[in-house]
């Protein structure tokens, strides 16, 4: 098995269960700590693997340009962008993460798309890769399908006779920029691009992530109160992404891992998100199938369109 394979799998394991803690974290169901404080804690957490990786190893003496280094800032920005949007949406108690990572995960596509368009990564075969994407958008379809429960969750009125629950339109939000994210990400630090330090890099990363929550914050001013041990939660959680953050540096930096490849691989983390939230949050109990069939087909879908 290939190194980039195993980072890919810890990084899988990481983002299905981080996104589980924020759930416990935000939602109003459980803890009801504000997205707002929820996001900038997770940003700590964030932060602080990242100040110990980068002055605890001392073994990379790679200089870090200012392009690059500005490519590695505006990732976290991105990603940051989704993250508020996705914490934003877990706050609903209407939400299910075995759903929401599903959908967000069709960034699998996105980051593909930019791939094609950004840095010419053509596909040899055409056709397999509109299979693929076809999959992708029906597994999207049957995790957001209308049920029971989301009748009672919060929507965006689009026009008089259309409207999405909130939680579709912001997992939508976040695939885009995660999918934007990635190809950032790799530009910073891949030798084939810009081959900055990858841990200045999350470093920086990790800055702009924080620079995000901070506009949340002042956004909305919202006093931290009484929250005590349960801020635990949000800031073990940015910890925990942050790990498989760093696994996929390491293989984006080192092992030159082929981003078309490692990013259908991590984001196989739908399947752990979701079997999380329907055994431990019992979400969709009378959708179980439906929810993993979907999700199924988005991992698929995703793997098609990279790999081929």
């Amino acid at each position: 098995m290939e190194n980039w394979i195993i980072y890919g799998i810890i990084a899988s394991l990481a983002w299905g269960f981080y996104i589980f803690l924020m759930k416990i974290a935000t939602s109003e169901e459980y803890y009801k700590i504000p997205q707002n404080i929820s996001f900038f804690i997770l940003s700590l957490g964030i932060l602080s693997v990242a100040l110990i990786v980068f002055f605890g190893i001392e073994s990379y003496n790679s200089v870090t340009s200012f392009v690059g280094g500005s490519i590695a800032f505006a990732s976290g920005l991105v990603w940051g962008i989704g993250m508020a949007y996705a914490v934003k949406s877990l706050s609903d108690p209407f939400t299910p993460i075995s759903k929401l990572t599903p959908l967000y995960n069709t960034n699998t596509l996105v980051a593909t798309i930019v791939g094609i368009v950004f840095l010419k990564e053509v596909p040899e075969n055409r056709l397999i890769v509109i299979i693929g994407a076809l999959l992708v958008v029906f597994g999207g379809f049957l995790v957001v399908k209308q049920t029971n429960v989301s009748e009672f969750s919060k929507k965006i009125k689009l026009s008089e006779n259309f409207q999405l629950d909130n939680w579709i339109i912001y997992g939508l939000i976040a695939s885009l920029t995660w999918g934007i994210y990635a190809l950032l990400i790799k530009l910073a630090v891949s030798p084939e691009y810009y081959n900055n330090n990858p841990y200045m890099s999350f470093l920086l990363m990790s800055f702009g992530i924080l620079f995000v929550s901070l506009i949340s914050i002042f956004k909305k001013s919202t006093r931290i109160q009484s929250y005590n041990i349960k801020l635990i939660l949000p800031f073990v959680s940015g910890m925990i992404w942050a790990i498989g953050m760093l696994a996929i540096i390491f293989a984006l930096y080192n092992l030159q891992a082929d981003i078309a490849k490692i990013v259908p691989l991590y984001n196989t983390n739908t399947i752990f998100a979701a079997f999380l939230g329907i055994i431990l949050l019992h979400e969709g109990q009378t959708q179980r199938l439906k929810i993993i069939i979907g999700a199924i087909l988005i991992i698929t879908g995703g793997s098609i369109v990279s790999i081929f």
